[in-house]
């Protein structure tokens, strides 16, 4: 018997299989080689590496002789992930809004692999403020035996609740003062609205005095505007009015 070294690759269904001929190195009988047996010729997930077989071959007359093989079994075949695109919304988490996901979160079909899945992960996991709107998210996916691939998904970032407002900074007019025409008892008044920075898109509310284009009588008015981003997140201004 003469034995030589093979590789075998599983399959995607994690098999794999040979014939005792594969193991043979050109064994020779002086009545010629009647039969050849392996101890071994099915291979699994599990057998992934160095295996030792066995190749015996008899002649015609039940004469026997055996040799050591090394049967290398490789896994080849990564797992295939899916993803699909996902919106979240930003939680009210401290000490700053996020929102946290997993590998599940953007699975379309749960990952398989013939002899296992080793890991998942994800390119990122948390998400903030600063990541409002878009972002591309990779899953990766190893198995047992280090095979691996990937998939993209687009994680959309909302802030229904806007939690990621700021408090607005509102600045109104200067006073104004307005003399009306001589015997006249009533002038019309127009001013500017008032100025805001924010990093959304407040609410302008006038809470008090005459609107813009008002006629106005003598006297002192005070108006008062308020921006709001949220409930708490709030801030006003006022400034006055005097027709002379």
């Amino acid at each position: 018997a003469s034995c030589k070294d093979i590789t075998v690759i599983l399959d995607n269904m994690g098999m794999a299989s040979i014939l005792p001929t594969d193991l043979d190195n050109g064994s020779n009988d002086n009545c010629s080689i009647q039969t050849y047996t392996a101890s071994k010729t099915a291979f699994t997930c599990a057998d992934v590496g160095l295996n030792i077989d066995t190749l015996h071959v008899y002649d015609p007359s039940g004469n026997g002789s055996g040799c050591l093989s090394t049967v290398t079994v490789e896994d080849n075949n990564a797992p295939t992930p899916v993803c699909k695109d996902i919106t979240v919304n930003i939680q009210n988490t401290m000490p700053d809004p996020s929102v946290s996901i997993s590998a599940t979160d953007i699975e379309s079909t749960p990952t398989m692999d013939a002899c296992g899945i080793a890991s998942l992960s994800l390119s990122q996991t948390v998400f903030t403020c600063q990541n409002l709107g878009a972002n591309m998210v990779y899953l990766v996916a190893v198995d047992n035996n280090g095979n691996r691939d990937s998939c993209l998904s687009m994680v959309t970032v909302a802030d229904p609740n806007i939690l990621c407002c700021d408090t607005p900074s509102i600045t109104c007019p200067a006073d104004i003062t307005v003399t009306a025409d001589p015997f006249a008892c009533e002038v019309q008044v127009s001013y500017p609205d008032p100025t805001v920075m924010s990093n959304c898109t407040p609410v302008i509310t006038q809470l008090t005095g005459p609107a813009s284009d008002s006629i106005l009588d003598f006297g002192m008015y005070t108006v008062q505007f308020e921006a709001s981003n949220a409930p708490t997140k709030k801030d006003t201004c006022s400034f006055t009015i005097t027709v002379l």
